[in-house]
């Protein structure tokens, strides 16, 4: 089984995952890319350069806080996906809580369909104005989707289901890509971060 590192960042930030290990960022972007193989390939280097686009002047005008940060990661590793890639959490995903006699469990089920989620996967040693914890992370990923503050408390995000509006599955999916990107608030995923570097308790 391969080993998971742990990196305390706490003194340099999350730009300090992208300068030790812009490897393991770059085979995630390759790997989201590949997901379908040749196709996604051809497709993603078609569609990649808006919706980079797209993903950036969305988080230009929410004024997002970690901008700056994914700007670093983006010229740093000077590949295509990086704003894309932090604003994906739409993409899907799952988690689950466990009752157990010595309390809640919480599990991130990592099902999204592109491959090297694991082998790129990090636990960073972070901190904010409320103190210490830990993120269960990838280099060039700013927001947070499972992670833990000890005597503070733990978190995981998961998707709602998609809202139907009769219009098929894909029709669907564009609506509500379209309601997203008219949103001002921060995305799931940056905010849950926000909530660890700010709250003092659940």
């Amino acid at each position: 089984m391969q080993t998971i590192p742990l990196i305390d960042i706490r003194i340099n930030g999350p730009k300090q995952l992208v300068d030790q290990y812009p490897e393991r960022a770059k085979e995630l972007i390759d790997a989201s890319r590949k997901t379908l193989g040749l196709f996604s390939e051809l497709v993603s280097r078609a569609v990649l350069p808006s919706g980079d686009r797209i993903s950036r002047d969305w988080l230009v005008k929410t004024k997002n806080p970690y901008l700056d940060e994914i700007e670093y990661y983006a010229n740093h590793l000077d590949v295509l996906g990086i704003y894309a890639l932090n604003i994906c959490f739409e993409w899907g995903c799952t988690s689950a809580v466990y009752a157990k006699e010595e309390g809640p469990t919480l599990t991130r089920v990592l099902d999204w369909m592109f491959p090297k989620l694991g082998e790129n996967i990090i636990v960073a040693h972070q901190n904010g104005s409320a103190g210490d914890f830990y993120n269960v992370t990838w280099p060039g990923v700013s927001g947070m989707f499972h992670g833990m503050a000890p005597g503070r408390f733990s978190a995981s995000l998961n998707q709602a289901p998609m809202q139907r509006h009769r219009l098929t599955y894909i029709g669907d999916w564009i609506k509500n890509r379209k309601k997203v990107f008219k949103q001002t608030s921060l995305p799931p995923a940056h905010l849950l971060r926000k909530v660890f570097e700010k709250a003092q308790s659940y």
